[in-house]
């Protein structure tokens, strides 16, 4: 009997709630939307992070700590083309560039026949634009230059046709100091010597004579070098300093300057011309 009762109890609020849900027939699917709408706020998980990569990154070339190009200037005459290739011959990482041969070849003629047909100022327009490819290529490459620069490398012309110190072309050669400049120092008189009825060699000027042209220029050699080489001392070979010992302070230089290991037959050279310094002079009975 009791069981009936609380059945007969009950009933009505559960025909009371079907009702309220027969009413209300959106509410089963706003809880549902509801709870969609809270699981798509949810931040999602992390993923892992990749794994780093295996290659270790190419570290960039090292900087040049010093000139990475050496020119050797002097007056014509002075011996310049016979040293660099005895330069080249003690240490292979020199690459020989000889200006006049690039000016000649540039110009498709002999520089004779280049001052001949279109004067001084031409050349020396050509040289400073062979000055300036030299230069690129120093740059560029990042070859180790021996340049074998002619006797006027450092000359220009005024609008008057008089010689001036170049500062355009001995900047070019030395650009962003790659460039260590050498002054082969000669006596006048042995230059002369040395280049006297050489026809191969265009005359220098019409007005002026080659002792007072290369007496002007020794001054501008002096203010382009970084590195003066005294080989002066007479007027012929016999009595000026021997090739050999110029090679030697020459790459003693260059790698003092550069912070470079020489090869075993440059430090040979160099060892044989410290020797000969050192050696005490014969005395006069």
């Amino acid at each position: 009997v009791v069981w009936c009762i609380n059945s007969t109890r009950h009933e009505p609020r559960r025909r009371h709630r079907r009702r309220l849900h027969a009413r209300c027939p959106g509410s089963a699917a706003k809880s549902t939307s509801a709870a969609d709408a809270y699981s798509s706020t949810r931040t999602p998980p992390l993923l892992p992070a990749p794994n780093p990569p295996t290659t270790t990154p190419t570290a960039p070339p090292p900087i040049p700590t010093g000139p990475r190009n050496l020119v050797l200037i002097g007056g014509r005459g002075c011996g310049k083309s016979s040293v660099c290739r005895l330069l080249r011959a003690a240490d292979k990482r020199f690459t020989l560039l000889n200006l006049d041969e690039m000016i000649a070849r540039k110009a498709g003629t002999s520089i004779p026949e280049i001052v001949q047909r279109k004067g001084w100022v031409y050349f020396r327009e050509l040289e400073f634009q062979v000055c300036r490819e030299v230069a690129g290529q120093a740059v560029c490459d990042g070859e180790w230059l021996l340049i074998d620069a002619g006797g006027g490398v450092v000359v220009d012309l005024d609008e008057e046709g008089n010689e001036m110190y170049s500062t355009r072309k001995v900047d070019a050669l030395k650009r962003a100091g790659l460039g260590a400049v050498v002054y082969l120092k000669r006596d006048v008189a042995y230059l002369v010597n040395r280049t006297t009825g050489d026809t191969n060699r265009p005359e220098l000027s019409d007005q002026s004579s080659f002792l007072e042209i290369m007496e002007r220029r020794e001054l501008w050699y002096a203010a382009a070098a970084d590195y003066v080489l005294d080989a002066s001392g007479g007027n012929i070979e016999s009595t000026v300093k021997k090739k050999r010992d110029i090679v030697s302070e020459v790459l003693g230089y260059f790698y003092q300057q550069t912070r470079e290991s020489p090869p075993p037959l440059a430090v040979s050279r160099i060892r044989k011309g410290k020797k000969k310094e050192a050696a005490p002079a014969p005395a006069n009975n």
